[in-house]
């Protein structure tokens, strides 16, 4: 996939040189890209990949990010996919056009009519739902859902979560806004009554309110599941969670 100009005012060759400015003169990426969106953390790219992966029924053998200076990704005869760094500071839309070009052509290795009708069927049906759930649902801003993701390093369930989190999504047809909140410490964890990695908020309210204890800490939060006690909820119960908040202010 070559590299081309996007939904950004940037280009992919400016943003790569004003990033190299700004570990030169150490000044923060804000300071000199104030235009581009927060980079996305390495894990949450990676579970965008494998909850595409998984609706499109494929499985890559390996996932690497790299710069690369005239693609934003390739995939190898050998079934591995490499990812231009740059694609951590696209918009998401722009990031699922390139996730699934290239993980449909583990399926199609070529451009041909039946790779480009597969991609419309997967980014037109994404994109038809997304401007579907955009009119209906009004109250959110941008027409989007505004979904407060909280965690901490050391949980060994948030990538999963989200991974789980973006699936639904996708299945679905919900278009969101997510913010990733990495919770600190005990005190940050109070001021943001964190009670437990994972949590989601949907405008401010807890996706799962019937599944806290109530104390706020620096710790791995417990979901009930119908296969007993887990670190995240189920694909079902995120879902079902997500499709009772759509339309809510």
């Amino acid at each position: 996939m070559t590299a081309r100009q996007t939904g950004t005012t940037l280009t992919k060759m400016q943003k790569r040189l004003l990033i190299e400015q700004a570990k030169q003169t150490k000044k923060t990426k804000n300071d000199l890209l104030p235009r581009m969106e927060e980079i996305v953390p390495v894990s949450i790219f990676h579970s965008e990949v494998d909850a595409w992966a998984k609706r499109i029924g494929v499985a890559p053998k390996e996932i690497r990010l790299r710069p690369m200076k005239r693609k934003w990704a390739s995939c190898s005869s050998r079934g591995r996919l490499t990812f231009d760094t740059a694609l951590l500071y696209e918009p998401a839309a722009f990031r699922r056009e390139v996730i699934v070009h290239e993980l449909l052509h583990l399926k199609v290795p070529n451009h041909g009519k039946v790779f480009k009708a597969m991609l419309k069927a997967h980014l037109g049906e994404a994109n038809k739902t997304n401007e579907n759930y955009a009119k209906i649902n009004q109250p959110f801003s941008g027409g989007a859902m505004q979904i407060e993701f909280l965690y901490f390093d050391d949980c060994a369930s948030y990538q999963g979560a989200r991974a789980i989190l973006d699936d639904a999504l996708v299945t679905e047809g919900i278009a969101a806004s997510i913010e990733m909140i990495k919770v600190q410490d005990e005190e940050d964890a109070v001021n943001k009554k964190f009670v437990g990695s994972p949590t989601l908020r949907v405008n401010g309210a807890d996706l799962f309110p019937e599944q806290t204890s109530g104390a706020f800490a620096m710790q791995c939060r417990v979901y009930r599941t119908p296969q007993g006690f887990q670190g995240a909820p189920t694909p079902e119960m995120m879902r079902a969670a997500l499709r009772s908040h759509v339309g809510k202010v």
